[in-house]
């Protein structure tokens, strides 16, 4: 994506600028600083086009469906997956 970036922008100083915006757009909206369910419904596209994004995702149902997460909770569901589902990570279909 960076070198896209770098192709397309005419100068150096003008590719840092585009880069650094586009970083910061990949981490607002990777599901970390804002949840997947509080982004806007026309923003979302951006959460689904977003690699940093899925690499949380991919890390955080990873690590709650550890051995560690299946103790039963009051709903009858892993532990892990109600923290999945709490966070906006649904485990079912990874959507």
């Amino acid at each position: 994506m960076y070198r896209v970036i770098g192709a397309a922008s005419p100068s150096l100083t003008v590719g840092n600028n585009i880069a650094s915006f586009v970083l910061l757009v990949m981490l607002v909206t990777s599901g970390f600083t804002i949840y997947r369910n509080n982004i806007p419904g026309w923003w979302i596209w951006v959460l689904w086009i977003n690699p940093l994004a899925w690499g949380l995702r991919a890390l955080a149902i990873n690590e709650m469906q550890g051995d560690q997460w299946f103790k039963s909770a009051p709903p009858y569901q892993a532990r892990g997956e109600l923290v999945c589902v709490m966070e906006g990570v649904c485990v079912r279909g990874f959507v």
